[in-house]
C-alpha cells in the first residue's frame, strides 16, 4: 500500500476520533456548506469539466528531465515511446492530446505501463517546467477503441490528466486498469466503459484519489449480471479526497464507486446522479471499515435493492458531517444503507428528500446505530421508517426528524426494531434498546402506527420532543413495546387519526418525569398517553388533550402512580383526564382542573379497575361548576384522603366499586356523594379560596378552609416542595399553604 494511502487513512482515523464528541445543532438548522456545488466544478446546473485553454492535437512527452521534448506524434505514440524507455521511478511529463489505442502485450490500450512510473500532464511542448492542467489540459483518449492506460504488475501514479473514451468489451477498467496500487491527483476520468468492474478505474490493489473527476463512466450488463463500480472499482482500501463522481452507472454494485475490502476513507467528495442496479447508487463498500467525512450524495439511484446514496456491508461505518439529498433506493435506505454486519455511527450532516420506494428507511437504514447532531428531513419510505430505520441497539442525541413519512406502515420519523419488520404488529421474541437525548420529532407521519417513533425496544429519552406527528391508526407520537422512561420532553399536537394514544403508547411500564403532553388527539382512547404496564408519572403536565371515547389525558391499563402531576383542560367521553382500567393506583399531590367528560362520567377520573387506588392530597376543581361527577367509580376499591373537590355537580359517584373518603373538602358541589360512598367523619363543605382559578392558579389563598383541615397521610411535601405540615396542620389538596422548599435552598440549587 502506498505511503499516501497510509497517510490518508491515518488522517481520516484521527478526524473520526476527534469528532467523537457530540456535534451541536445550530438553532438555524442551516444546511451544511458542502451544498455549494461550485466546490466540485459545477456552476448552476452546468457541468464544467475543464476551462478553455490552448489545446493541441499532437502528443508530446518529456522524461529525461532536461526540459526538452523527447517524443512527439500526431497520435499517442509519443506517450508509448516514453513509457517504453523510462527507467523505474521516472516521471514522464505529457502535453497535448494523446489519442488512439493499439494492441500491445495481449490487450488494447493507449499505453501499457510495465515500469513503476509517474505520469503528469498539464505541460506544453515549450514549457516542461510548469504544469497548468486547467489552462493547458492534457488528454489521453482511447477513442472508444480500447482501454486508456494499463498498469501491469506495477504501482502507478497519475496527475493533471484527462483519461477518456476508453472501452473494454470483455474485461475490467475501461479507462484505467491498475494491477497494484494507484494514485490519482487532479485526474479527470470521463466517458469510459467496461464490461465488468470499474468503468472508469479498476484497481486490483489500493487506490488514493485526490482532487479528481469521474464523469459518465459505465459498466455494462453481462449475462451473469456483473459489472460494479461505474466510476471506479477498488479491490483493497481506498482514500478518496475532494473528488466528484457524476453520472456514472454500473450494472451491479456502486454506481459511482465500489470498494471491495480494507479501509475506505472518503472526504470532501461529492456523488451526483450516479446509478446502479443492485445496491449503492453513489458508493458501495463491501467489506472492512469506512469513514465518510464532509461528503455529499445527491440524486443517486438504485433500481432494484438498497442504498440510494451509499450501501455499506462491512464491519464499521462512520459518517461525519455529510449530506444525502434526493437519493432513491427501490427497496431500503433511500439515502444510505448500512447492513447487519457491523455498527454505524453518524455524526452531524443531513438526510433530506431521500426515498425508499418499496421498503424501509427513507433517509437511512442502519444496524447498531449511534447518531449525534444529525437531521433527517422530508424523507419517504413506502413501508416503515420514513426518516430512518435502525436495527438493534440505537443511541441518538441532538437529532432532528422532521416531515418524514412512512406511507403504508409504521414509524413516520423512525422505526427502531430487532427483526425484519413485516408491518403485522406482532411482537418480536426479544427487544432491543433505544436511548435518545435532546432530539426532536416534528411533523412526521405513518400510514399505521407511531407517527413520530415506532420502537420494538425499551426506550429511554431525555429532553426529547414529539410535535405535530400523525399516525393513521395508533400513537401519533410514540409506539413502543418495551418499557419507556422519559425525563423532561414534550408531546404536543400529535394525532392518532383512527386509533388510540394521541401522544404515546407504552406496551410495557411507562415512567414519566417532568414530561408535558399538550393538545394531543386520539380518535378512541388516551389523547395524551396510554400505558399497558404500570404508569409512573412524576411532575407531569397533561393539558388540552382529547380522546373521543376515554382518557383525555392518560389511560392507565395496569396500575398508576401519579405524583405532583397536573391535568388541565383535557376532554373525552369518559374519564376526562384519567381513565384507569386495571391494577392498583396511588395519586398524590395531583391537580385536575377544567377537565371534561362529555358523558358526565368522571370529568377528572374514571376507575373501572378491580384493584385498589388511594387518592391523597389531590385538588379537583373547575373555574365554573362542571356537569356530572368529578370522580366516577365503576369497580375497585377507591380511598380518598385530604382531597379537595370544587365546582362540580357531583363530587364522587360510585356505580359498582367500594369507595370511601375522609378529610375531603367540598366547595360548590351540589351532590358531594352519589351511590354508596363511605363519608368520612372529618369531611366538610367550605370555601377553597384559590388564588386565581381563571388562570389555573389553584394555590390556596390565606383564609382557605383547606388550610390545616387535613390529616397526616404520610405525604410530607406538596406538589412544589413545600413541607407538610407548614403551620398548625396538614392542608387539604395538592398545595400546602406556605413557602416552597426551594426558598430555603441556596440559589445555585433552586
Amino acid at each position: 500500500m502506498s505511503h499516501r494511502i497510509l497517510v490518508g487513512i491515518a488522517l481520516a482515523l484521527m478526524m473520526a476520533a476527534a469528532s467523537s464528541a457530540p456535534v451541536p445543532i445550530l438553532a438555524s438548522r442551516a444546511p451544511p456548506a458542502i451544498e455549494d456545488r461550485s466546490a466540485y466544478g459545477i456552476v448552476g446546473d452546468v457541468l464544467v469539466l475543464a476551462p478553455q485553454g490552448p489545446v493541441t492535437d499532437a502528443c508530446y512527452t518529456e522524461y529525461t528531465g532536461d526540459g526538452a521534448t523527447d517524443f512527439s506524434s500526431p497520435d499517442a505514440q509519443a506517450l508509448r515511446d516514453a513509457v517504453a524507455v523510462a527507467a523505474p521511478g521516472t516521471t514522464v511529463k505529457v502535453a497535448g492530446a494523446c489519442a488512439g489505442a493499439i494492441l500491445e502485450g495481449g490487450s488494447t490500450q493507449v499505453a501499457l505501463v510495465t515500469t513503476t512510473l509517474t505520469l503528469i500532464g498539464g505541460y506544453t511542448p515549450t514549457d516542461w517546467a510548469n504544469s497548468y492542467p486547467l489552462t493547458q489540459p492534457t488528454t489521453l483518449d482511447a477513442l472508444g477503441a480500447g482501454r486508456v492506460l494499463y498498469f501491469s504488475g506495477v504501482d502507478g501514479e497519475l496527475a493533471n490528466l484527462a483519461v477518456q473514451n476508453g472501452k473494454v468489451s470483455d474485461g475490467n477498467g475501461g479507462g484505467l486498469y491498475a494491477s497494484r496500487a494507484i494514485t490519482l491527483t487532479q485526474v479527470s476520468v470521463i466517458r469510459n466503459t467496461a464490461q465488468y468492474d470499474g468503468g472508469g478505474l479498476f484497481a486490483a490493489g489500493s487506490a488514493a484519489i485526490f482532487s479528481s473527476l469521474f464523469v459518465s463512466n459505465t459498466t455494462t450488463p453481462t449475462p451473469n449480471g456483473y459489472g460494479s463500480g461505474g466510476g471506479a472499482y477498488v479491490k483493497d482500501s481506498a482514500v478518496v479526497e475532494r473528488v466528484r463522481f457524476e453520472q456514472n452507472q454500473s450494472a451491479y454494485f456502486g454506481g459511482g464507486l465500489e470498494v471491495f475490502t480494507g479501509t475506505t476513507v472518503i472526504s470532501d467528495t461529492a456523488f451526483f446522479t450516479n446509478a446502479t442496479v443492485l445496491a449503492g447508487g453513489g458508493v458501495y463498500v463491501n467489506r472492512g471499515v469506512a469513514h465518510v467525512v464532509n461528503a455529499l450524495f445527491t440524486n443517486n439511484q438504485v433500481s432494484e435493492y438498497d442504498g440510494g446514496g451509499l450501501q455499506f456491508s462491512g464491519s464499521a461505518l462512520t459518517i461525519t458531517n455529510s449530506s444525502f439529498f434526493s437519493n432513491t433506493a427501490h427497496e431500503a435506505g433511500g439515502g444510505a444503507f448500512s447492513a447487519v454486519y457491523g455498527a454505524a455511527t453518524v455524526i452531524g450532516g443531513r438526510f433530506q428528500g431521500n426515498v425508499a420506494s418499496t421498503g424501509d428507511g427513507g433517509g437511512l437504514w442502519a444496524f447498531g446505530l449511534t447518531m449525534r447532531g444529525t437531521e433527517l428531513i422530508g424523507n419517504t419510505a413506502q413501508r416503515s421508517g420514513g426518516g430512518a430505520r435502525a436495527y438493534g441497539a440505537t443511541a441518538i442525541s441532538d437529532g432532528l426528524f422532521q416531515d418524514n413519512r412512512a406511507v403504508t406502515c409504521v414509524g413516520g420519523g423512525l422505526l427502531q426494531d430487532n427483526r425484519y419488520h413485516t408491518c403485522d404488529n406482532s411482537f418480536p421474541p426479544t427487544i432491543s434498546t433505544l436511548a435518545m437525548t435532546d432530539t426532536q420529532f416534528v411533523g412526521n407521519a405513518a400510514g399505521q402506527d407511531g407517527g413520530g417513533l415506532f420502537a420494538e425496544s425499551a426506550v429511554t429519552a431525555t429532553g426529547t420532543q414529539f410535535i405535530s406527528n400523525t399516525a393513521q391508526r395508533n400513537s401519533g407520537g410514540v409506539w413502543a413495546i418495551g418499557a419507556i422512561t422519559l425525563t423532561g420532553g414534550l408531546f404536543s399536537n400529535n394525532v392518532a387519526r383512527n386509533g388510540t394514544g394521541g401522544g404515546l403508547i407504552a406496551h410495557n411500564a411507562l415512567t414519566l418525569k417532568r414530561t408535558q403532553f399538550l393538545s394531543n388527539t386520539a380518535q378512541y382512547y388516551a389523547g395524551g398517553a396510554v400505558a399497558y404496564g404500570l404508569a409512573t408519572v412524576e411532575g407531569g403536565w397533561f393539558e388540552n388533550n382529547w380522546a373521543r371515547v376515554g382518557g383525555g389525558g392518560l389511560l392507565a391499563a395496569n396500575g398508576v402512580a401519579l405524583t405532583g402531576t397536573r391535568f388541565l383542560g383535557n376532554l373525552s367521553g369518559i374519564g376526562g383526564s384519567l381513565y384507569q382500567t386495571r391494577g392498583n393506583g396511588r395519586i398524590v399531590n395531583a391537580l385536575f382542573a377544567r377537565n371534561v367528560a362529555s358523558t358526565t362520567l368522571g370529568s377528572a377520573m374514571y376507575f373501572s379497575s378491580t384493584g385498589e387506588v388511594n387518592v391523597l392530597h389531590t385538588t379537583i376543581a373547575s373555574p365554573t361548576v362542571g356537569d356530572g361527577a368529578a370522580i366516577h367509580v365503576l369497580a375497585g376499591t377507591i380511598r380518598l384522603t385530604d382531597t379537595l373537590i370544587a365546582s362540580y355537580t357531583v363530587g364522587i359517584s360510585n356505580a359498582g366499586g367500594t369507595v370511601s373518603e375522609n378529610y375531603t373538602l367540598f366547595d360548590s358541589v351540589s351532590t358531594p356523594r352519589a351511590g354508596a360512598v363511605g363519608a368520612g367523619a372529618n369531611s366538610f363543605t367550605g370555601t377553597a379560596l384559590f388564588m386565581d382559578p381563571a388562570a389555573d392558579d389553584y394555590h390556596l389563598a390565606l383564609g382557605s378552609a383547606a388550610i390545616n383541615g387535613g390529616v397526616n397521610a404520610g405525604v410530607f411535601l406538596d406538589f412544589e416542595g413545600t413541607p407538610r405540615p407548614f403551620g398548625g396542620g396538614f392542608d387539604i389538596g395538592y398545595d400546602e399553604w406556605g413557602t416552597p422548599l426551594q426558598a430555603f435552598l441556596p440559589a445555585a440549587l433552586r
